[in-house]
């Protein structure tokens, strides 16, 4: 490598010439990525966007020996996705395959040895498709390349401690930490599948709650309350309403707090169903057209559920009327409520 390519100035000034350019494939990438897993109703933990810093550029430069290193390293402009399951790494790898185009696909892993430990992630090197190219977002952005990073929340934790270590290789770690900093590795690495494993389990038994409740017409009152088997109830009595999980889970809050078992909400659910579009009716006249989608009601299947628990509980109505700062809302809730004679 000649002494002009190892001139840092010479290289600072290139690096900035390419930054305004990269800060905006950044930008495009981290926006579509996002918008696509959430088409994909792919959920991760989150996407993560970054561009090298001079400095740590320098030291690949200096390490690597590139002769063009602006065109030879991929990952000026870093992506990383992190996923809460393996099998959600191989989904995200597909939709990354799909949506740009690859110039390389790494799989860390497959470079190690069995018994090593050591760093596992997918790295996928992309460049703007052709259709891309044509849009505002990216043109003029066809010679750029950037890395997306793919791993699981436990890749990303061992990745961070063995950093905050110093023992990202095998070389760096003194002999004697070897054998466990492996076990640490292969527990991450169980752990993960175990995780996995549990997620396909939960799937299977939320589906059998919900094919027996269609087998029979009606959905079993005196089965265990938990979050699955109440999103199972929701999605046979409100199928059209929006799903929640986090709505799900305050709503199983609530119905814990107040002593509601699933037999009792579904006895409270027949009594006040007729009501509940009716209800939902006049609190949309007193929000106005632009009501927000999430507030009593919500027009989501837990919202439904906590109004069920707003007519037919007085401790729950008493303790949510508090919180509600609009008086004419509580107002129209109190008059359903009057209509209602339900044993509360």
């Amino acid at each position: 490598m000649s002494e002009k390519r190892l001139d840092k100035e010479g290289l600072r000034t290139d690096y900035d010439e390419l930054r305004p350019r990269y800060q905006k494939l950044e930008n495009s990438l981290k926006r579509d990525l996002e918008a696509s897993l959430r088409d994909a109703e792919i959920s991760v933990l989150k996407v993560e966007s970054r561009l090298k810093e001079f400095d740590s550029l320098c030291d690949k430069v200096r390490r690597k020996h590139y002769d063009n290193p602006l065109q030879e390293i991929h990952d000026v402009c870093g992506l990383r996705v992190i996923c809460y399951y393996p099998s959600d790494v191989g989904r995200v790898s597909e939709l990354i395959q799909r949506e740009f185009d690859v110039v390389e696909l790494v799989d860390k892993a497959d470079l190690l040895e069995p018994e090593v430990f050591g760093y596992r992630s997918l790295h996928i090197t992309v460049t703007p498709n052709k259709d891309m190219l044509n849009t505002v977002s990216y043109r003029g952005l066809n010679d750029l390349k950037a890395e997306i990073q793919v791993r699981t929340i436990l890749q990303h934790a061992w990745a961070d401690l063995s950093h905050e270590l110093d023992y990202k290789k095998e070389e760096y770690a003194p002999k004697q930490f070897h054998k466990r900093l492996y076990q640490l590795n292969a527990m991450l690495d169980n752990l993960d599948g175990q995780f996995d494993e549990l997620r396909r389990e939960k799937g299977q038994y939320t589906r059998e709650v919900s094919e027996e409740a269609r087998r029979s017409g009606e959905f079993d009152p005196d089965q265990e309350l938990n979050v699955d088997t109440l999103q199972a109830w929701l999605d046979f009595y409100m199928p059209d309403r929006e799903r929640s999980r986090a709505g799900t889970a305050y709503l199983l809050d609530d119905m814990v707090q107040h002593g509601v078992n699933m037999s009792d909400f579904l006895d409270r659910y027949q009594k006040a169903k007729s009501l509940l579009e009716p209800m939902e009716q006049d609190l949309r006249e007193v929000w106005g057209d632009e009501a927000e989608p999430m507030r009593f009601t919500g027009w989501t299947q837990s919202g439904m559920g906590r109004a069920v628990l707003s007519l037919t509980v007085d401790e729950f109505w008493q303790t949510f009327k508090e919180v509600l700062s609009d008086n004419e809302q509580s107002e129209v809730v109190e008059r359903w409520r009057s209509q209602l004679s339900v044993p509360h």
